[in-house]
């Protein structure tokens, strides 16, 4: 079967997640697309959920999420590279609504853990991305990101250097090269950073790491020291 869609997920101690993002691209009403799994060294049952789950796994030392997803991408089959955390959740036609892209995109990202407060908190900031979007401002909401494989290896992939905000430079360099959107699909992520920061913290967390990115192009030294 040919291999349209490629799910690259980058794990580190993420077994009391992995099973159910796994589970929702199996569950997925089109078929044609493969789960890669790259584990920086899991110290949990991480590497054997992937494996009982068929996933093919990669296993990456260096740190961050940039190096993750280029060595996924790298491995990868498939035309559309999608990069998801591994708490995240896709409705079962997921894969059919999105069809085939050209650029990157980002989804509607919604909480599956939360309750009323929290989604209505995150579904308001999905309408400041729109409006940023719709403004020239390119922007994004980290948890996944898609691309077509040509604007992927065009671009050169994440920027191995930065291990934050990754996700808001190649969103840049993609909407330069090709256009980067906002693509309406709804998609599901935990809200398990908010709970362990508190939202103030997130909040400013995010900022610190988007005016290090923003004003030195560089990463927040100290954000992966903190376990995030």
């Amino acid at each position: 079967m040919e291999i349209k869609y490629s799910f690259i997920i980058p794990t580190r101690n993420e077994q009391d997640y992995l099973k159910g993002c796994m589970d929702s691209i199996k569950n997925q009403t089109v078929k044609s697309h493969e789960i890669i799994v790259v584990d920086g060294l899991s110290q949990d049952g991480t590497v054997a959920a992937a494996k009982r789950e068929g996933a093919r796994i990669i296993y990456e030392k260096r740190k961050g999420p940039s190096v993750a997803r280029n060595a996924g991408a790298r491995a990868a089959r498939g035309r559309v590279l999608v990069f998801t955390d591994a708490d995240v959740r896709f409705p079962p036609d997921f894969l059919e609504r999105l069809g085939d892209i050209q650029g990157g995109c980002m989804f509607d990202l919604r909480f599956w853990d939360a309750g009323f407060a929290g989604n209505a908190i995150l579904a308001s900031w999905n309408v400041v991305l729109r409006v940023f979007m719709a403004g020239g401002m390119v922007a994004t909401n980290g948890s996944c990101l898609a691309f077509d494989r040509r604007t992927f290896e065009k671009i050169g992939g994440f920027r191995d250097d930065l291990l934050t905000n990754e996700d808001h430079d190649i969103a840049i360099r993609a909407a330069k090269a090709q256009g980067f959107f906002f693509c309406p699909l709804k998609v599901l992520t935990s809200a398990r950073r908010i709970r362990r920061t508190g939202i103030l913290g997130y909040i400013g967390v995010h900022f610190t790491n988007t005016k290090n990115y923003m004003v030195h192009g560089a990463s927040n030294p100290d954000y992966w020291d903190h376990g995030k």
